[in-house]
């Protein structure tokens, strides 16, 4: 992911609107296992790492420089509510648990990562509105699972 990202910085990307490659994961794969055991890491601290790169590190200068002034703004509260859902996600896990310890892993390597964690009222704001976006789009795509179901189940409706 994130050598396709320095490659779009650099290059810049194409939009394709089809699909021209599927990928299968089933319950035994090494990618469904890898997922099962990685899902912190992949969830919470890859993002914000990727985030901070595009943030922070030299090589991403000519991205900065190329986005709108509200879109580095908007990445900056995307990073920072990622940052404290990630550590209150930690912090849930327990202060011994092996999510803590990957968050304080990446919290000392990145100070930008370690002064985030502890939020502004504003963050932990968008962090609700984050959270009450991903519930009421759940509910929405199992609606829309069942309109599904029910139309492809009655075909004369």
């Amino acid at each position: 992911m994130e050598y396709c990202l320095r490659i779009a910085t650099n290059y810049g990307v194409t939009y394709v609107p089809e699909s021209l490659t599927r990928f299968r994961i089933h319950d035994l794969s090494t990618t469904s296992t890898n997922l099962n055991i990685k899902k912190f890491i992949l969830s919470n601290i890859d993002p914000i790492v990727i985030v901070r790169q595009l943030l922070y590190d030299a090589q991403y200068s000519k991205f900065r420089n190329d986005i709108s002034g509200k879109n580095k703004i908007k990445l900056k509260k995307f990073f920072a509510v990622r940052v404290y859902e990630a550590y209150q996600t930690a912090i849930l896990a327990g202060q011994q648990s092996e999510e803590m310890k990957k968050f304080n892993f990446i919290a000392n390597l990145f100070p930008e990562i370690d002064a985030s964690k502890h939020s502004s009222f504003s963050t932990k704001l968008l962090y609700q509105m984050v959270l009450l976006r991903r519930k009421i789009r759940k509910i929405s795509n199992n609606i829309l699972f069942k309109f599904h179901e029910i139309f492809n189940n009655y075909p004369f409706i």
